[in-house]
């Protein structure tokens, strides 16, 4: 039932390679013990779950409704009602209130429920969706009549879940994937037509692109992008012309991304040519060969263009500058920028939907650790701000009760200065004894942006600091942030995060043992590794759908993402990344030691972390305990990546993952 391997001189043997199989009675066996196991230990503390789970749901408005968004001569918005676990989606034109999809009758028989997407046609006669049933992340895409409220499409499966309208109702274009789970096709179906019969406009066969596709706000131009972590190969569908005649509108360079866009006579492209945290250029739409290329924004280092929404009057630039999101708006016809400013120290951003390519205002939204989510106008005439909407918050919440900082870890390697976003009680005494949530991810250039988090409330309102590592490998400060926390350099994440942890010990915020440190996927590989190299540092730790097999996963092109994410750790098949990813690989550096107590999540139908990494590292991490410490394992045995669905399932969870790092705190819990 174990496995050897040997590779470039070393050789690994898996003694828990079975645990692969699901299609295996024991293991189904194993998984639901290793349930049983945790529902049970969690059984001791079940009055602090309903506790936490009851505070959550008093701070969320169970009634609730979205900001509703113009669009033509309607209004668009979603409402969600108590004791319903989804959305039911509205439109308005004056007062006349239409009820377009209620997912909770779709999802009232199903045990998951997903949407990827929801487009309105051009004529918004009709609506399509794509639905995901069990976690998987494959689709099925509808297509509904909202003058008849019947479902005229269902036909097309096995789907991406990208979709989008072509310059009329009568055609949709979605996307495929191959049998690796990566989107490799982009098809043209005609409205009413047998889905068998649809065209293939677009099809890439290197395993290690993505395909995906988009149309423009000015709803001309379908962009079309074969794209890995390192190089872009962009077409386009002229929806004027020809809706199934492909384009192609640069070819792949290496280490070069473009983002393509359309604003009039011009296309927009966004690139990191010659330039790491990118610029702008624009060419004719008659003309586009690189030497017409025109530069509009030069690349300015340490600005970080990350995004741009570009509008026929207008052009919003989302940029990160000295580690926090900015939004700066460019006005293409007398070429002046206004900066949009922010009074807190640490902030989220996030886009609101902005429909209309014709608009003159831009909204977006904002929140803080403490500040509600709020939706926000920007008028890009008078460069003025005004308030929508404040997001609800019914249960005892105060801001004043709560204080935000931003602080900064040196590095071990003396070359940066890592951010913590970090919120707290307002009467918190910095004597050393207080306790520590450190939430990490550090992988994909994503930045994890300190929003308002109504689940952490419940645990500053306990004397906890909830914590934010802002390390590297994110893109907290630039490209290069990213580019320093990749490859041969994937320990700088490790390391950021084990750095913030002794810094908030050494400005005594906190003391060892006294840390729960919580990360999922990429995130949760890094829980892996830190939790070898400094177990006794931390008090808990939540690993959630933690990628933590890393040499066996990275070795099996078979799997979805493999082969794609060689552009993010580095190819197995070389001895200088098969060597390095060995070094840090969490399963593989298990060795004997006294581990702190740790929770593991997984999910049965998984794409992107299979079921078994976090079986098998709970396993081998068993083998090795040298403390009575619990280490344990939930898995779901009916979700995928992003667990149960459902907004009551969400807090739920959350409740149990913070009852697990309360009690153990809580009880001083020692590694022994």
């Amino acid at each position: 039932m174990s496995e050897s391997l040997t590779k470039f001189g070393i050789t690994r043997t898996d003694k828990y390679a079975w645990v692969r199989d699901k299609e295996n009675p024991e293991v189904i066996k194993l998984l639901d013990q290793e349930n049983k196991q945790t529902d049970a230990y969690f059984a001791r503390f079940d009055p602090l779950q309903d506790d936490l789970y009851n505070e959550m749901i008093a701070r969320i408005n169970e009634d609730d409704q979205s900001y509703p968004y113009p669009d033509g001569e309607y209004e668009y918005y979603a409402k969600i009602s108590k004791g319903e676990n989804y959305k039911k989606y509205f439109r308005k034109k004056g007062d006349q209130e239409e009820l377009l999809l209620d997912l909770n009758a779709i999802g009232k028989d199903q045990t998951f429920l997903s949407m990827a997407a929801y487009e309105i046609s051009p004529s918004h006669n009709l609506l399509a969706y794509s639905l995901d049933f069990n976690g998987s992340e494959i689709y099925t895409i509808f297509v509904k009549d909202l003058r008849t409220g019947k479902i005229i499409e269902s036909s097309i499966q096995d789907a991406t879940g990208t979709i989008t309208w072509g310059k009329t109702d009568a055609t949709l274009f979605y996307g495929k994937m191959d049998n690796t789970h990566r989107p490799y096709q982009v098809y043209n179906h005609t409205i009413g037509e047998d889905s068998k019969d649809d065209t293939k406009v677009f099809q890439d066969d290197d395993l290690s692109n993505y395909v995906g596709f988009y149309k423009t706000r000015s709803n001309r131009f379908i962009f079309i992008h074969a794209e890995n972590k390192l190089s872009s190969e962009v077409s386009f569908i002229d929806l004027d012309q020809n809706e199934k005649k492909v384009t192609q509108f640069a070819a792949r360079k290496d280490k070069v991304l473009l983002h393509i866009d359309h604003h009039e006579k011009d296309f927009v492209i966004h690139t990191n040519e010659n330039a790491i945290d990118f610029k702008l250029l624009t060419t004719p739409i008659d003309a586009f060969e690189q030497q017409h290329w025109k530069e509009i924004i030069p690349h300015q280092e340490g600005r970080f263009l990350e995004d741009i929404s570009v509008f026929k009057h207008f052009w919003m630039l989302w940029e990160r500058h000295d580690g926090n999101q900015t939004l700066r708006m460019y006005n293409p016809v007398d070429k002046k920028f206004f900066d949009i400013h922010f009074q807190e120290q640490a902030f989220a951003l996030s886009g609101e939907t902005n429909a209309e390519y014709e608009a003159t205002v831009y909204r977006y939204g904002y929140s803080s650790m403490k500040t509600p989510y709020t939706v926000m106008e920007f008028n890009t005439q008078t460069n003025t701000n005004r308030t929508l909407n404040v997001k609800e918050v019914p249960g005892p919440f105060n801001p004043d009760d709560y204080v935000v900082e931003k602080i900064f870890a040196p590095s071990r390697d003396g070359k940066v200065s890592i951010p913590i976003s970090l919120i707290k009680p307002k009467n918190f005494v910095q004597d050393g004894t207080g306790k520590v949530l450190l939430y990490g991810y550090g992988s994909y250039g994503i930045s994890i942006d300190p929003g308002f988090n109504v689940p952490a409330l419940s645990l500053v309102d306990r004397g906890f600091i909830y914590a934010i590592a802002h390390i590297r490998g994110s893109s907290t400060n630039g490209r290069s942030w990213y580019e320093h926390g990749k490859f041969l350099e994937k320990e700088n994440t490790f390391h950021d995060f084990i750095d913030c942890a002794k810094h908030l010990i050494d400005e005594e915020y906190t003391r060892e043992k006294n840390i729960a440190i919580m990360g999922g996927s990429a995130g949760g590989l890094l829980m892996g590794a830190v939790t070898n190299k400094e177990p006794e540092l931390w008090g808990a730790v939540l690993a959630l759908v933690p990628f933590v097999d890393v040499i066996n996963t990275m070795l099996d092109e078979s799997l979805p993402l493999t082969v794609t994410e060689y552009d993010e750790w580095g190819n197995p098949n070389q001895e200088q990344y098969f060597k390095y990813m060995y070094s840090y690989a969490p399963y593989e550096n298990i060795q004997n030691q006294k581990f702190p107590p740790i929770l593991a999540t997984g999910g049965i139908n998984d794409p992107r972390v299979g079921f078994w990494e976090p079986t098998k590292w709970v396993l081998k991490l068993r083998d090795h305990q040298q403390s009575n410490n619990p280490i344990l394992l939930k898995m779901e045995m009916g979700a995928g990546h992003q667990g149960p669905s459902g907004r009551y399932h969400f807090y739920k969870e959350r409740a149990s993952y913070y009852a697990f790092a309360i009690d153990t705190l809580c009880k001083e819990n020692v590694v022994e």
